[in-house]
Parts: C-alpha cells; sequence; structure tokens
C-alpha cells in the first residue's frame, strides 16, 4: 500500500545568511534493526490497532494538532500517516481517543472523543472516508448525557462472538471520580438499544477496553493521571460484558519500571496475532523533552500473557519490541549504516546528531530554532542512494528544507529541495538514485513559529 510521494519543488532560491555552526560528531556503529519501542516517532497517545488483510493501522490522538489521524504499516516497521477526513465539520477540540473496530457488515465503526462528546462514524476501508452516522453532525453520546457527573469520553466498542456490539466510555473530572458505562448498541452501530448502565470496577478512572478470552470478559482500564507516574493499567474480570466486574487479582498489569523504560504507561489497546495477544499502550518519552514543550507521550508495543484462569500476567516492557513473526515472513526493509555523523549546534547532549541514526523512534535530534540547521551522514564509502526520509519532530510540520549528497565533502548536488507539510502521507519518502558517501540535510525555515526542531529519524536505502 505504501505510496511513493511526489515532492514539492521549491521554485524560489532559498537565501539566507551565513551563520556561524558549533560542530559536533561522532562514530556510529552499525544500524540496530530490532530497537523498535517506541513503534511510533512523534507525540502521539491513546493508541487503537486494529489489522485489516496484510495491513495494520494505528490510531492515535495527535496533540501536535486536531486532525484525526492513521498510521499504517505492512512490516509493523515502516509505519505511514495520514490525516483522515474526520469530524467532517470543523470541531473546536483536539479529536481524542480514535477507536476503530469492523462491523459485522464488513464497514468501519470509527468511535472518538471530540469536544467531551462522543461521535461516530462509518467507512467501507481503515483509512476512510469516513462519515457522521448521526444527521446534523450530532454525538452519539453527549456529555455528562445520563449521569451529570461522568465525562463523556474514551469511547471502546466490542463485537461480542453473537455479533451484540456494545459501547464502553467514560471518565472523571478534575482527575478524580471515575465512572465507566456501557450500552448495547443496534446493528445501525449509532444507537443504543436501552439506556447505558455504570459498570465501574474498582480503581477505575479512564480508558475503557473490553477484550474476551477463555470465555472470560477481561474490563481494561487506567487509573492515575496521564501525565504523571501514577498512571497504570488494570483489568477487572466478569462473565458477561455487562458485567459485574471484580478486579483481577494482579492488577494493575503495567506500572512504571525501575529504569524509567516504562513511565506513565497507559490507555491502551488490546490484539490477537496468532496465538499471542499484544498491548498497545503509550508511554511518557523519556527523557521528557523540556527544551521544547511537553510532555511528549508515544505508543509502544508489547507482548501481554492472558490465562485461562482469568488473569493477566504483569506485561514485560521491552526496548527492542516484539518478535514480528505474525508477520509471516514479511521482509523489513534494512537502512544503510553509517560511520559517523554530524551537525549544527544542538540543544545539548541529550539530543546529538547520533539520535537521528540510532534506528530508535526515542530519541530525538534537536537543534535551537530561529535560524538553519543541518544534520550529516557519513556512510563510510561511496554507496547507491536510492531513497531518503526525514522523520520529523513534528511529523506533518511545516519545514522547509535541502537535502544535498557528496562523494568528497567538498561538492555538493542537490537531491532535493521540499516543503514537508506538503503532501498526503508522513513521513516523506524522497526517491532518487545517486551514488554518495555523504548526505546533509539542512532545515532552512518554518513558515510558522517553531516550537521545535529536529528529527526523529533520517532514513537512508539503497546498498
Amino acid at each position: 500500500m505504501n505510496k511513493k510521494i511526489s515532492f514539492f519543488a521549491m521554485t524560489n532560491a532559498v537565501i539566507f545568511m551565513c551563520l556561524v555552526f558549533s560542530f559536533s560528531s561522532f562514530a556510529a556503529g552499525k544500524k540496530n534493526t530490532t530497537a523498535f519501542n517506541p513503534i511510533l516517532p512523534g507525540d502521539f497517545a491513546d493508541p487503537c490497532i486494529l489489522q485489516h488483510n496484510d495491513t495494520f493501522f494505528i490510531y492515535a490522538t495527535a496533540w501536535d494538532s486536531k486532525d484525526a489521524i492513521v498510521w499504517y504499516s505492512t512490516d509493523f516497521s515502516g509505519w505511514k500517516m495520514r490525516k483522515l477526513n474526520w469530524p467532517t465539520t470543523k470541531l473546536a477540540d483536539v479529536i481524542w481517543a480514535p477507536c476503530v473496530v469492523k462491523g459485522k457488515d464488513g464497514r468501519f465503526y470509527l468511535y472518538s472523543s471530540t469536544g467531551h462528546n462522543i461521535y461516530v462514524g462509518a467507512a467501507e476501508h481503515p483509512l476512510g472516508p469516513f462519515k457522521n452516522l448521526i444527521a446534523n453532525e450530532q454525538p452519539l453520546v453527549k456529555n455528562r448525557e445520563y449521569w451529570k457527573d461522568i465525562h463523556s469520553i474514551d469511547a471502546d466498542c466490542f463485537i461480542d462472538d453473537d455479533g451484540q456490539a456494545y459501547l464502553y466510555y467514560g471518565s472523571g473530572h478534575d482527575w478524580k471520580n471515575g465512572m465507566c458505562a456501557v450500552g448495547r448498541l443496534n446493528d445501525d452501530m449509532c444507537s443504543f438499544k436501552e439506556a447505558p448502565r455504570l459498570v465501574t470496577p474498582a480503581n477505575y478512572f479512564e480508558a475503557p477496553h473490553m477484550m474476551k478470552r477463555y470465555g472470560t470478559y477481561f474490563l481494561m482500564y487506567s487509573d492515575g493521571i496521564c501525565i504523571e507516574d501514577s498512571y497504570k493499567v488494570r483489568y477487572a474480570t466478569s462473565k458477561s460484558p455487562l458485567g459485574p466486574f471484580v478486579e483481577g487479582k494482579n492488577s494493575p498489569i503495567l506500572t512504571n519500571t525501575p529504569d524509567s523504560l516504562s513511565w506513565s504507561s497507559g490507555h491502551h489497546y488490546t490484539i490477537r496475532l496468532g496465538a499471542k495477544d499484544y498491548i498497545a499502550y503509550h508511554k511518557q518519552a523519556i527523557p521528557i523533552y523540556s527544551p521544547f514543550w511537553g510532555p511528549i507521550r508515544q505508543v509502544a508495543f508489547d507482548e501481554m500473557q492472558v490465562n485461562a484462569d482469568g488473569t493477566i500476567e504483569s506485561v514485560v516492557v521491552t526496548r527492542n519490541g516484539v518478535d514480528r513473526n505474525f508477520l509471516k515472513n514479511k521482509k523489513i526493509q534494512t537502512e544503510l549504516s553509517i560511520s559517523k555523523a554530524s551537525s549544527s549546534e544542538t540543544m545539548g547532549k541529550k539530543y546529538d546528531a547520533s539520535k537521528a541514526f540510532d534506528n530508535h523512534n526515542g530519541t530525538l535530534w534537536a537543534a535551537p530554532t530561529g535560524k538553519p540547521a543541518w544534520i550529516k551522514a557519513d556512510l563510510g564509502k561511496v554507496k547507491k542512494i536510492s531513497s531518503v526520509i526525514p522523520v520529523f519532530d513534528i511529523i506533518d510540520g511545516d519545514y522547509v528544507y535541502i537535502i544535498e549528497t557528496s562523494t568528497d565533502n567538498k561538492n555538493w548536488v542537490e537531491f532535493v529541495k521540499a516543503k514537508n507539510n506538503l503532501g498526503n502521507e508522513w513521513p516523506v519518502e524522497l526517491h532518487k538514485f545517486v551514488k554518495a558517501r555523504y548526505i546533509r540535510l539542512t532545515i532552512l525555515k518554518q513558515t510558522k513559529e517553531p516550537k521545535r526542531m529536529g528529527l526523529w529519524e533520517l532514513k537512508i536505502y539503497g546498498k
């Protein structure tokens, strides 16, 4: 499904003052192709993961914009982000916690929280286009509807083995008094058979997610504050999707780890691939990127052990991620390794040039804003380059940039001049066949007031 994105060729020459940059370099080893968590770059939270045919889709809250977004990948590595045309009219708030499920009619249903209300739309494909199912763009659930103290967000749709669909939702206000509701949906997926009921389990705050295994219904959820170390994942069980639910004896199952590999982890979703269960969740970026604005939450993916006795083992949080044997021998493209990298002045050692070439979405190369910044890779010898993918700190940010190549580090040839936010998916793939040893990317400017400047990764492919 990957499409080659035609880049935007700038027609006007870009002129800027000569600036004196500080220079940093390092010796880089070979690419670590196993580094896998976080699985997505950038500031995304509240993931929902779905598989359709040979493609995986992750829907998430995008705090850098008010757009509904989806990431998709066939190899669980080369993720691409697209914007969804949802909601179909402009609403005044961020689109929170989207949940997408495939209905028994084969269509895909999206439930999202916007303006503290829950909306529902449908599409023929996971990428949309989605259309609101309720006339005049009205929500399915209005905030505080049915109960005056409920915060009507974080919808999760579960379809049981008999085809009956349930909608779980609810949080609390002022970081306390969480409430969880569930309602049986009609076949239209946009109305209730009867008024929803409360099924709030112990230690519940928000983000309900229903999962059924071995005849047991697992109502999973988060408690604590999503930007503090109190955030965690718990679960409760029942023999009915309507409860009552009793918290599991070893709940919570996802908490902070002493090495901060997991910190403030929660608002998750589960998926079964082959004979194994997996959990997608967001966690706080470590270190928190305080030179910009924070916090930054990122999506991770790990294996989860569900037992026939109705318990869930504590999730083993990993940096390298999971064994992707569920890909059925899908070939994963490998980036070229580099021998050295350097850049203009950075925001400090935590953000040096090495971070753009470590094949890890949890590290960032970052430079001061307000002036052009460059980063350069040395491949060690002349190689054949086929494509370059810059993964900017704000994935669809409005960066004007230039990429150049050289065989001798003296004479440079333009690879492309482009503006990152023009396109229909990100990160943008720039395809061109050249021979080079050095690749240099210069961020010339942002057309809007910058908050930060940098790259999660600068991916180089070829042989």
